[in-house]
């Protein structure tokens, strides 16, 4: 997309100048006015100010790039994409740093933050963008927003390199409104290079001059729904000497991203406010832009300025530039500007795209390939006798350029072909002729109809003539034969039906094109067949080279494997046993990397090995330890304990009573349950029937609330959160069991079980029951009474105590005679124990022993 106002071409000859600046109190130089008069006697008028060089001004060190990637930049288009981003890192100066985006649909940052400039992660970023596949659409607000974000407090920049058309999400007007506003805040401007088939250099060149940036773009762009195509006129001449376009690829490449990096590093004088003098004159846009040394800043005026007018931009501090503007002067290439003054009115010049000269003259060579398309689809119509439609095409044309000459021969040929009265027609011969003024002569309106008619189609046929030979020519100078043959495709589509042409010249340029798509064709035969070789031969490469890498991988990791058994074979050598088992695992796996191989089998016997070794020696340790214990605890039993004091043992009758009193109070229950609850408790133990059959559990536990005259409540919280729904079937028929056994029969197997709380019976699952806790006491004074056993029961400890100590005697004697030492000595051990387990803890109180054990419901 390009500017789409109609206007003509600057004379190639012409040099604008335009004024010096005043920074900082300099002495001021006149600046250049551009007007333009429309017939009505109403002056447009364009502002150029320039400065060569800023004592103050603000340079980025930190440039965000944005890298179009999208399913539009493929093919050349990001080959030369990709060659422009390349120069201009390797162009910026060291010490900046860099942050690469990818844009399509979102923007997807290519590395962590900010890169040195020819820094390792730098070139990480680069080679992960030229991995990456161009898909989707482009979202470039999402981009712009990303930029923001990414910057810090260091003065920051933001580049986009691809074709500016927002496919995925169009920018309107108040977005791009706020966008601006915030990037101005920043101090942040927004460079461009715009590659691509189609181009939106009117988005570009607007966010380029309103924050101060740079716009370049690659070989000259043409909207794709023109059906005009510059041929080798002076408007063409003119954009191919702007671009460059007769350099080869690599070398414009590099031109390109060198000259985009000279004016990322080149300062910017951000003015806050701006005057002009005299007061009263409205300037578009209405703010005070950004100056750069490298273009043109460019304001438009709806009307006449006087001679002695002035602009002041100033910034903060004292920082102020100053112009003087020269004395208009009348620039008949500038037809365009009435048409732009009235749209950039609407927006308070918000959509102002002219970001320096050259975007300037490329917009009046688009202006100009429209008003001549508009020309010819008028011609067109007049020739198929359509004067309907050439009339309204050449209202259309007439008001974009009423001075153009084509407009003027549509007029008279429209008014010609026009059906007349013969009143009128009589009136108008009977008037004497008035010659036209030059350079442009009106029809004659008595000339013949026919002779126009055969002027139309020499034009037509020159025009295909042209056309056809632009299409061989770009078929054959074209570097992809695809787009090359597409053209010639096209051009002999338009060639075919071209009825209005002599018969000889069709056939004619119908030979040329069918002859030269056929060499084409060949052409793209050759060069697959070419590519195909390559992508072979380059994929056998590959292979071989990936089979290499791989062989080095395995015998890498083969080697670290090795290592690894050796290392642990030495932490077990050290005590940690279980790194002989890990060592095995570690050499199974490099057996199974490469079985056979000799290195590997040798690791592994030697880890299983080690192991061996290693258990068989810790059970021989074991067993001498074990020996040795079994001696100690041998010595151990001959130490004699006394049987002091005895144990004591009450009378029968007092034993007994205590028993009965302890039954008589088994269990205290603490709390006190209310009249419903004990009404509840002697219903369970009620003779209940039911005969259920596929009824839901609520249903039957209602049946039961009824029948038993309480209350039942079903915990539908609990229930839900197990997954268990109250319309859950039961199947039971009883009769002559208790209320208990039978709702025991019933919830069991639902996994629910019942509670009496809260003065009702609740249904609620297991494990909400086993939450619930109640107090109980158990009397236990009878168990920890002091007790004094009798005489008798102190000789027998006595006695088991020196049985003890005999059998240890004995198994010291029997050490010394082979096997029966053992015995004796296990015998001594038994005594010992016996005279042991007969001395009786200390009494304890029974005030200190009343113990509350917790039981849980039901």
């Amino acid at each position: 997309m390009l500017f789409r106002f109609v206007m003509q071409v600057l004379p190639a000859s012409m040099v604008i100048a335009v004024g010096a600046v005043n920074v900082h109190a300099m002495e001021i130089s006149p600046a250049r006015v551009l007007t333009h008069s429309t017939p009505e006697g109403r002056t447009q008028s364009a502002i150029l100010l320039e400065v060569t060089a800023l004592k103050s001004g603000k340079i980025a060190r930190d440039h965000v790039i944005l890298v179009d990637t999208s399913a539009s930049q493929v093919g050349e288009h990001r080959r030369q994409s990709l060659a422009v981003l390349n120069a201009l890192l390797q162009s910026l100066p060291a010490g900046d740093r860099v942050r690469l985006f990818a844009l399509d649909l979102q923007a997807d940052s290519l590395g962590d933050g900010f890169s040195e400039v020819g820094s390792t992660e730098l070139k990480e970023s680069f080679q992960r963008l030229q991995e990456r596949t161009p898909l989707g659409a482009t979202n470039l607000e999402s981009g712009l927003r990303a930029a923001l974000q990414a910057v810090t407090d260091r003065p920051a920049d933001l580049t986009y390199i691809g074709d500016g058309m927002s496919t995925a999400d169009l920018i309107e007007a108040r977005e791009l409104q706020a966008l601006i506003l915030e990037l101005r805040d920043r101090k942040m401007p927004v460079h461009s290079f715009g590659v691509g088939a189609q181009r939106n250099l009117q988005l570009l060149g607007i966010l380029a001059h309103q924050t101060g940036g740079f716009v370049a773009f690659d070989t000259p762009a043409v909207a794709a729904d023109s059906q005009f195509q510059p041929r080798k006129t002076r408007s063409a001449r003119l954009v191919q000497e702007l671009t460059r376009v007769h350099r080869g690829d690599e070398e414009r490449a590099v031109e390109q991203g060198q000259a985009l990096a000279k004016a990322l590093t080149a300062p910017v004088f951000f003015p806050n406010e701006f005057q002009l003098t005299p007061a009263g004159i409205t300037l578009l846009p209405g703010n005070a832009l950004p100056i750069r040394t490298d273009r043109e800043t460019i304001y438009l005026v709806d009307g006449a300025l006087p001679a002695d007018a002035q602009i002041r931009l100033a910034g903060t501090g004292d920082e102020a530039l100053e112009w003087k503007l020269a004395a208009p002067q009348e620039q008949p290439g500038a037809t365009f500007l009435p048409g732009m003054i009235r749209q950039l009115a609407t927006t308070n010049g918000l959509t102002n795209p002219l970001a320096g000269l050259t975007l300037f003259q490329l917009a009046q060579v688009d202006f100009s390939s429209d008003v001549t398309a508009l020309a010819q689809q008028a011609g067109l119509a007049l020739q198929q006798g359509d004067t309907d439609k050439a009339a309204k095409i050449t209202d259309i044309v007439e008001q974009a350029d009423p001075n153009n000459k084509a407009v003027k021969l549509l007029l008279a040929a429209t008014g010609r072909l026009t059906v007349q009265p013969a009143s009128q027609t009589e009136e108008a011969a009977a008037e004497p002729e008035t010659p036209a003024e030059e350079p442009f002569v009106a029809p004659d309106p008595g000339a013949s109809l026919l002779e126009d008619q055969r002027q139309m189609i020499l034009l037509q046929t020159q025009k295909l003539r042209n056309e056809t030979s632009n299409a061989i020519e770009q078929a054959r100078q074209g570097l992809d034969p695809v787009s090359g043959l597409a053209t010639l495709k096209q051009t002999l589509g338009a060639v075919k039906s071209a009825i209005d042409i002599a018969p000889e010249d069709r056939q004619r340029m119908q030979k040329q094109l069918e002859s030269e798509i056929l060499n084409q064709e060949n052409q793209q035969e050759i060069m697959e067949q070419r590519r195909t070789r390559g992508l072979e031969s380059r994929a056998q490469q590959e292979a071989l080279r990936r089979l290499a890498e791989t062989a080095m991988l395995d015998e890498e990791r083969l080697e670290n494997l090795i290592d690894r058994v050796r290392t642990l074979m030495l932490e077990g050598r050290h005590g940690r046993d279980v790194a002989y088992g890990e060592a095995q695992e570690v050499a199974d796996v490099a057996i199974n990397l490469r079985p056979g191989e000799g290195s590997s089998a040798a690791a592994r016997f030697d880890a299983e090995s080690a192991q061996q070794l290693n258990r068989a020696y810790r059970l021989r340790a074991r067993r001498a330890d074990q020996f040795l214990e079994t001696l100690h605890q041998v010595e151990l039993s001959h130490i004699p304990y006394p049987d002091e004091p005895p144990i004591r043992f009450p009378p029968a009758e007092v034993w007994k009573a205590l028993s009965e009193r302890r039954k008589a109070n088994a269990t205290v229950d603490l709390k006190r349950s209310s009249p419903n609850e004990k009404r509840i408790q002697r219903a369970l133990s009620e003779t209940t029937e039911v005969a259920f059959t596929d009824n839901p559990l609520e249903e039957a536990m209602n049946y039961l609330e009824d029948l038993h005259h309480i209350e039942i409540w079903l915990d539908r919280e609990a229930l839900s959160d197990e997954g268990i729904n109250t319309d859950q079937q039961i199947n039971l028929v009883m009769s002559g069991i208790s209320l208990r056994s039978a709702l025991r029969l019933i919830l069991e197997p639902l996994g629910l079980t019942y509670l009496i709380e809260d003065e009702v019976m609740k249904i609620t699952t297991q494990a909400m029951a086993d939450e619930k806790m109640s107090t109980r006491v158990y009397p236990v004074a009878d168990l920890v009474i002091p007790i004094r056993p009798p005489m008798m029961g102190r000789m027998g400890g006595m006695m088991g105590g020196m049985g003890g100590m005999m059998g240890g005697m004995g198994g010291m004697g029997g050490m010394g005679m082979g096997g029966m030492g053992g015995m004796g000595g296990m015998g001594g051990g038994m005594g010992m124990g016996m005279g042991m387990f007969s001395v009786p803890p200390e009494p304890v109180p029974f005030s200190q022993v009343a113990p509350a054990f917790h039981h849980r419901h039901p």
